[in-house]
């Protein structure tokens, strides 16, 4: 994925639990990918934080974030809640932690041009289909017929061509077990986004970033 991207100029974030067993990637491996990605944590043990008290929230967020600043030698902004859970009291704890953003699961197909930095929203998923309702929602929202957004290839070109001609952030996201079978289908849609004029490439922190300065102009 990370070979993918680079060869296209494209940006992005890896975010990496710390004992999780399907992290997939040694401490060597994270701090060879720091030099062209920003790394973000997944939490220490990838348990659902909304589950666990405030204590072991705040040791799942603090030693992820220092392990990871070990490894890379960089602050670490980023934060992505494990299974996309969170609610206001986690939220509060990530901020807490001396994150500056977190990133959910949540979808958000160019609707709102607001950011809340501890709650950054989706575009689209590299394989998983979304549920019907989710469906019937982004046909509406593109006036395009329901069997055009159920392929996810197809999908993500045409949140991709929406928000060139809308205005807005689109984002890919996936785990890297997800890949497989899909290196084809991933890679052409890495080929559709790539080397546009009209679009500028950001990880996650740059994202925050850019609303920030924006909305300073304003």
């Amino acid at each position: 994925m990370a070979r993918l991207m680079k060869e296209r100029g494209l940006k992005g974030t890896f975010y990496v639990p710390i004992t999780y067993e399907q992290r997939g990637l040694s401490d060597n491996q994270v701090a060879e990918l720091c030099r062209d990605f920003e790394i973000g944590s997944h939490s220490l043990t990838h348990r659902r934080l909304t589950d666990l008290p405030d204590n072991e929230v705040d040791r799942e967020l603090s030693q992820s974030k220092a392990t990871l600043e070990d490894i890379t030698g960089q602050e670490i902004m980023s934060f992505c809640y494990p299974f996309g859970d969170f609610d206001l009291r986690v939220k509060s704890r990530v901020e807490i932690a001396g994150y500056r953003l977190a990133r959910t699961t949540n979808y958000n197909y160019g609707q709102n041009a607001s950011i809340d930095q501890f709650s950054m929203s989706v575009s689209s998923y590299l394989s998983r289909s979304l549920s019907v309702n989710n469906l019937l929602e982004l046909a509406r929202i593109l006036n395009i017929r329901l069997p055009l957004v159920i392929d996810w290839e197809c999908k993500a070109k045409i949140l991709f061509d929406m928000m060139l001609r809308r205005g807005g952030i689109f984002h890919l996201w996936g785990h890297s077990w997800d890949l497989g079978s899909r290196i084809g289908r991933l890679t052409r849609v890495l080929d559709f986004i790539s080397n546009r004029d009209n679009c500028v490439y950001l990880d996650n922190f740059g994202i925050m970033e850019g609303f920030r300065a924006h909305y300073t102009r304003r």
